[in-house]
């Protein structure tokens, strides 16, 4: 096996990984301040956790914290940035799978797999794979950041430093991230790796 199999398919989501990020934590933002009621001071941003803890306190409540965020609004707004960069993951994501799994050359490369598709499939063909795409995303971003507001908020509370307690709450969130929605990009994968060729209704 040459080295470079290995790496098939990386060109599509190392190119759009950045649109992908942006997308992701500006919606997310924007939708969060929209959001009615939004309590949350300027200051606390996108990470809740830069604010001070309680020293003026008993020692006993130096490590009180309480993150003034609603894990419902945290939940659907992550679940809106989801769906708005499925617009970008998805076509990426199917032709990288495309690439990965073929068995004879097809493809020489994502532009060519891109621009092939396109011709003989059409944007549809471009986005194989969209409803399980969305059904992947969607909750995924939502579980994500509200999980992540969550553990942040009791991981403040303890002896843990600020970054220590950002690094912990990621981890967290998103392997129960991954936990919730791996079926779903298994079925997303095995759509998205069937011949382009196949009827819709044996794709459901």
């Amino acid at each position: 096996m040459e080295t470079r199999s290995l790496f098939k398919g990386l060109a599509a989501p190392f190119y759009s990984s950045v649109g992908v990020k942006a997308v992701i934590f500006s919606t997310y933002k924007v939708s969060l301040s929209r959001s009615p009621s939004n309590k949350r001071s300027p200051r606390e941003g996108m990470h809740r956790g830069m604010a001070p803890r309680n020293t003026k306190t008993n020692p006993k409540d130096k490590y009180k914290y309480k993150a003034n965020f609603d894990f419902w609004k945290s939940f659907v707004s992550g679940c809106f940035s989801g769906f708005v960069q499925c617009l970008i993951i998805c076509p990426t994501e199917h032709i990288k799978c495309r690439l990965q799994a073929q068995k004879q050359s097809q493809f020489r490369s994502t532009l060519h797999a891109t621009t092939s598709i396109l011709k003989t499939h059409g944007l549809g063909g471009l986005y194989r794979g969209w409803s399980v795409s969305c059904a992947r995303e969607i909750p995924s971003f939502g579980v994500y950041f509200a999980s992540y507001d969550l553990f942040k908020e009791k991981l403040l509370n303890t002896s843990l430093p600020n970054w220590t307690s950002s690094v912990l709450a990621c981890g967290l969130s998103g392997s129960l991230t991954w936990i919730c929605v791996y079926p779903i990009d298994m079925a997303k994968t095995i759509i998205q790796t069937m011949p382009m060729d196949t009827p819709a209704k044996e794709r459901r």
